[in-house]
């Protein structure tokens, strides 16, 4: 399954949400208009390293604890 996004100008092309993979695309019925979309240069590729899940908070602050907020706290940063 590949994943692709939207890099054109504008709102988008109709039909297809801003990040789609092709599986979603054809369970859409809207493969045809992502293949189109690709050609056109309209969507690109989701590198495959930002289509793997997330770590967990605490493993992307390398090593910093991580603040839990708690119900009441401000934070207008």
């Amino acid at each position: 399954m590949k994943k692709y996004f939207y890099v054109g100008n504008g709102m988008g092309v109709p039909g297809l949400p801003h990040e789609v993979s092709d599986d979603e695309a054809a369970e859409l019925g809207v493969l045809h208009i992502l293949r189109e979309a690709i050609e056109n240069g309209s969507y690109v590729e989701t590198p495959s390293v930002l289509r793997t899940s997330p770590p967990n908070a605490e493993s992307t602050n390398l090593g910093e604890k991580v603040r839990k907020v708690k119900k009441g706290d401000v934070n207008n940063g």
